[in-house]
């Protein structure tokens, strides 16, 4: 998942990025409604983007916080640790 960083669409590059997209939600400035679905409608032009959505937040003193679980686990990651050691869990298994 990408964010929209709030920099200049025009900058994008072949790929889809540039600086206008982040992989951090962190990155992300809050806009107001009309704000975001005009930005939408620009971003859903672009061929490299796959599937570009509008995504509720809050701000916090971290950056942006998504209102929805599904949006907080794409933006933040799992919400659980995974262990890092594939062993560990044949290990936690015959426990």
């Amino acid at each position: 998942m990408i964010f929209f960083t709030g920099k200049d669409l025009a900058t994008l590059t072949q790929d889809g990025f540039g600086p206008a997209w982040s992989l951090a939600i962190a990155d992300a400035p809050l806009f107001s409604l009309a704000e975001a679905e005009t930005l939408l409608a620009i971003a859903v032009q672009n061929p490299a983007l796959v599937g570009p959505y509008l995504v509720e937040a809050d701000a916090t003193a971290h950056g942006p916080r998504p209102l929805k679980m599904r949006e907080r686990i794409r933006g933040e990651g799992p919400t659980v640790d995974i262990p890092t050691n594939p062993a560990s869990l044949t290990q936690a298994k015959a426990a």
